[in-house]
């Protein structure tokens, strides 16, 4: 018999222990996506209220991979090709790790809050002109959509700074 699920716990013959298993590993799925929702939704309101940073754009990030995680957990585990599921997580790992490096995450951010500035979001400026360098062309490109005082004020940074 192929190996299962809880093989080294449970006995290949005991398909009431098995049924048990799954019901509360999946009831723990459940909760676990109710926890991730609440953490999209407070991602979301300060966001919102604060704009976004480079904390909180890593954030989504990780909850993006639990969810990916959870998901890869109920199409394998759950379903009783637990082996699968190691294979699985290393993937969704490897495919978020890679696609993060070249995305340049603080310039995701700078044209994240600029398109909220222009909606009347504050914008901090004092937090952007001191970010890597690897988002300085895109500071300077949305400089000009900013409110002419945000503006001025984040070239004298980058000049100063």
């Amino acid at each position: 018999m192929p190996r299962d699920i809880g093989d080294t716990r449970l006995n290949a013959g005991d398909t009431r222990s098995r049924r048990q298993y799954r019901i509360v590993a999946a009831l723990l799925l459940a909760l676990s996506a109710l926890l991730l929702v609440s953490s999209v939704t407070r991602i979301i309101l300060y966001v919102h209220e604060c704009g976004l940073n480079i904390d909180r754009a890593f954030a989504r990030a990780a909850i993006v991979w639990v969810f990916a995680v959870l998901v890869a957990f109920a199409f394998t585990t759950l379903r009783g090709k637990a082996p699968g599921f190691m294979r699985a997580a290393i993937v969704v790992t490897a495919v978020l790790v890679i696609s993060i490096s070249p995305a340049n995450p603080e310039a995701f951010v700078v044209c994240v809050n600029v398109a909220c500035a222009e909606t009347g979001t504050p914008f901090d400026v004092m937090y952007h002109a001191h970010l890597s360098i690897d988002a300085l062309a895109v500071r300077l490109t949305c400089a000009a959509r900013l409110q002419s005082a945000d503006c001025v004020l984040l070239y004298t940074e980058l000049r100063t700074g």
